[in-house]
């Protein structure tokens, strides 16, 4: 972890310049360029939701400081604690770290993470463009990602969601509204189905009520077919329920 600590902020200015470059895909923020990454991380997106995500790449990009930050509570990582054993791991990214609560009770319970957000005002590690291709890529290059635990911002989850399970080596922890599922888009439907056909992702519910008065969930998702159940505890509290998505039947 502290290799890749170092190497990405070795990588910082370059990771600047290759944007400044125009390079396809690496300023996401143009509608055409995130089109055509959108098609290759979850094919179907619509036109209008490439829209509504450039309008939220643009509030990154142009009003860091002024994002409203929504504290993910510390028992829903309390929750996942309960389930999966993330001290497994060699380490954990946490790309957008917002209040740190995640951080704190992962680093409490003896699980080893590195942090990052844009926003220089939060603590963090390092202060890189989580949403930008180029940060993924540079991990991958400096050794890999073994798990990603994130809540970012929900208007951000159909770019970050599948980002993360692109590159993560073995799982990938997203805490999502309860409507990120039930109400998906026919893209985001194509794309949970997919994960579900392989037995890839799981639903971990039974969260405690947030500070917006919703219950939220943590989608499991695994590199390989049934690679999350390696993680779960074999005696998980009864008050904690994971539900594999359903696989399809064969024909």
């Amino acid at each position: 972890m502290r290799a890749a600590k170092q190497k990405l902020a070795q990588h910082a200015h370059a990771m600047v310049m290759v944007q400044r470059e125009g390079h396809l895909a690496r300023q996401r923020s143009d509608t055409d360029d995130l089109q055509l990454l959108m098609a290759w991380l979850m094919p179907g997106t619509t036109k209008y939701q490439v829209g509504r995500l450039a309008s939220a790449l643009q509030d990154v990009h142009q009003n860091t400081a002024k994002l409203e930050v929504v504290a993910t509570p510390e028992e829903d990582v309390q929750h996942l604690l309960s389930l999966v054993q993330l001290h497994k791991m060699e380490w954990v990214l946490e790309p957008s770290v917002g209040t740190g609560n995640i951080s704190k009770v992962l680093r409490a319970a003896g699980v080893k993470v590195l942090t990052n957000d844009v926003n220089p005002e939060h603590t963090a590690e390092l202060h890189q463009d989580s949403t930008q291709l180029e940060f993924w890529e540079r991990l991958q290059a400096d050794g890999g990602v073994p798990c990603v635990v994130c809540s970012c911002w929900f208007r951000l989850l159909d770019l970050m969601a599948p980002l993360a399970t692109h590159y993560a080596q073995e799982l990938v922890c997203l805490h999502v509204p309860p409507t990120y599922v039930t109400t998906a888009t026919l893209a985001r439907q194509k794309w949970l189905r997919e994960l579900a056909d392989a037995d890839r992702i799981a639903l971990v519910t039974g969260l405690s009520t947030g500070a917006l008065g919703r219950r939220c969930s943590w989608l499991l998702i695994s590199r390989t077919a049934g690679g999350w159940r390696r993680f779960i505890k074999d005696e998980a509290p009864s008050t904690v329920a994971w539900i594999p998505l359903p696989v399809s039947s064969p024909d």
